[in-house]
């Protein structure tokens, strides 16, 4: 902190004091954390440094909506919905606003956060950042499903892996195919539901089978039980 403060280097500065907010943080000294945030608030913000204000607003708002203080929590995410609209740079406003969907989609909030995501696919597909849209897609889907919206669920799901295909990037294809089975089989579409299960293990990699092979069993053992066969779907 000394050696940076010598130089007048805000952004390292600003780094300075996250790792002391960690650090206060992980030892429980509480007093320190709220200078220690808007010190570091200021920097970045001093220099136009949008996402690491945004990631110390989470931190705050995660705070304080754990704490109670509603109010608060309310004033502050106006402050980042603020923080969001001013930017115009699309590639800032992408990252923003999926860390905005991720965040929430972490606190159970899926109503939010789906919000959040069908900006991120707009972003995302208006600049064709495919790897960043299939992403998008999936968390839609992970919200929808949460939520009880199997039907639309599914359709994100079917979007994230059209997306996914487009892509040279294949390595997770098998992870979205084994995803979308199971709104599929809440929706009783068992024959589209075993289509993807296959898929699911035919595109595995080594490392990951004897996970999809638990997903294919549970899926199956689903399919089996909506099918009337209790019985059956046990082994």
């Amino acid at each position: 902190l000394r050696h940076f403060e010598k130089l007048d280097d805000p952004e390292f500065l600003g780094n300075v004091m996250i790792g002391l907010l960690i650090n206060n943080y992980r030892q429980g000294n509480t007093d320190a954390l709220d200078k220690l945030s808007e010190r570091a608030i200021a920097l970045f913000s001093g220099i136009d440094e949008v996402y690491p204000v945004l990631v110390l607003y989470l931190w705050k708002l995660d705070d304080l909506i754990s704490s109670g203080e509603d109010e608060e929590a309310r004033l502050l995410e106006i402050d980042i919905i603020k923080l969001i609209t001013k930017h115009k740079n699309e590639a800032t406003v992408g990252l923003i606003t999926n860390t905005m969907a991720t965040n929430y989609r972490e606190m159970g909030r899926w109503d939010i956060a789906i919000e959040y995501y069908i900006k991120c696919v707009e972003i995302y597909d208006q600049n064709n950042d495919l790897a960043s849209l299939s992403q998008s897609y999936y968390q839609l889907g992970v919200c929808y499903e949460n939520m009880g919206f199997n039907s639309r669920a599914a359709d994100s799901y079917r979007k994230c892996i059209s997306t996914i295909q487009e892509s040279d990037d294949k390595t997770i294809l098998y992870h979205a195919y084994g995803t979308i089975v199971f709104p599929l089989i809440a929706l009783g579409k068992f024959d589209e539901a075993k289509e993807y299960m296959e898929l699911a293990l035919h595109d595995t990699i080594y490392d990951n089978r004897p996970f999809v092979l638990a997903r294919y069993n549970d899926a199956t053992g689903q399919i089996i039980r909506g099918q009337g066969r209790p019985s059956d779907a046990i082994p």
